[in-house]
C-alpha cells in the first residue's frame, strides 16, 4: 500500500523536498527518490536532482540551468506523467535548500 510510504503532497514544483519519493502507480509503475533541490531568490524551484535505481546501477540526473535536462524536461517526464509527490512524515526534517547567486 503506498499510503504505508507516506502522505501524498500533490504534484506542484514548488512542493518538492529533498527526500520526496515521486511515484506514479499507473500500468507502468515506477519511483524515484528527490535527492536535491535548489531554489531561486523567489523559493522557486529552479534545480532538482532525481536518484534511481535502473540495475545494475544507480542512475542520477539533474535538472536546470547548466544541466543536460532543463526544469521543464523534468515537469515534462515526472509531474506531468503521472507521478505524484510521497512525503514520508513519520520523522520531522528541516527544508534543505541551496540558493542560485
Amino acid at each position: 500500500n503506498i499510503s504505508e510510504f507516506g502522505d501524498l503532497v500533490g504534484n506542484k514544483l514548488n512542493s518538492v523536498q529533498v527526500g520526496d519519493a515521486l511515484i506514479r502507480t499507473d500500468y507502468n509503475s515506477h519511483a524515484v527518490v528527490v535527492t536535491g533541490v535548489k531554489e531561486d531568490k523567489n523559493k522557486n524551484v529552479c534545480w532538482i536532482e532525481i536518484t534511481e535505481q535502473t540495475p545494475p546501477l544507480t542512475k542520477r540526473t539533474r535538472y536546470g540551468k547548466n544541466e543536460l535536462f532543463t526544469i521543464d524536461e523534468f515537469l515534462m517526464l515526472y509531474l506531468k506523467d503521472g507521478y505524484k509527490i510521497y512525503r514520508n512524515t513519520d520523522f520531522n526534517i528541516s527544508k534543505t535548500t541551496s540558493k542560485i547567486i
